[in-house]
């Protein structure tokens, strides 16, 4: 009855305002296409990228296969075999003798190592360099992340003893009382 008396009474200020204007019909529209569309491209964009590299990944990995198998051919001398897969003969040593292909050989393991990661030995310096950084790397730790990690850890422990003399006065308000 009050909803009919206030349709029926159409006077004062609501009665008098203008409703607010619609939004433009082809705004959100043409924002959701563009927004679908952005969408899309990223996704297609991303299985591409997707597949190249799992292309690149197999290129690697069957090339360093293949390195290792002319590997194993010109080292037990079966050159023909190195040969078929895409190993050159270069000289005339490696004919004469099949552990002589392995100084030949040796560069493309070498390289198939290098493809997979793996490295030679370091040097010396390398290793008296490696030193160095160890022990600058060692201080800063020292003076930096382990104090701050001590007092994480006293606050970490003064935060339990907290919490737990706070669940004991809990437990015991919700016994009565009672110890």
């Amino acid at each position: 009855n009050q909803g009919q008396k206030m349709r029926a009474s159409d006077v004062g200020p609501l009665a008098t305002a203008t409703p607010p204007s619609p939004p433009p019909p082809h705004a959100p529209r043409a924002f959701a296409t563009r927004t679908a569309e952005r969408d899309q491209t990223e996704t297609a964009a991303t299985r591409i990228q997707a597949a190249e590299r799992g292309r690149l990944g197999r290129q690697r990995r069957d090339e360093a296969c293949r390195l290792e198998w002319i590997h194993h051919y010109v080292a037990s001398g079966e050159l023909d075999e190195a040969e078929a897969i895409g190993w050159q003969r270069r000289g005339p040593t490696t004919a004469a003798c099949g552990t002589a292909g392995l100084a030949v050989a040796a560069p493309l393991v070498a390289c198939a190592r290098a493809m997979l990661g793996c490295r030679p030995p370091p040097s010396e310096e390398e290793l008296q360099a490696a030193t160095v950084l160890q022990a600058a790397a060692r201080k800063y730790a020292e003076r930096h992340w382990v104090p701050r990690a001590l007092d994480e850890y006293r606050l970490l422990v003064l935060y339990a003893a907290t919490e737990e003399r706070a669940a004991i006065t809990i437990q015991r308000a919700w016994r009565g009382g009672r110890k």
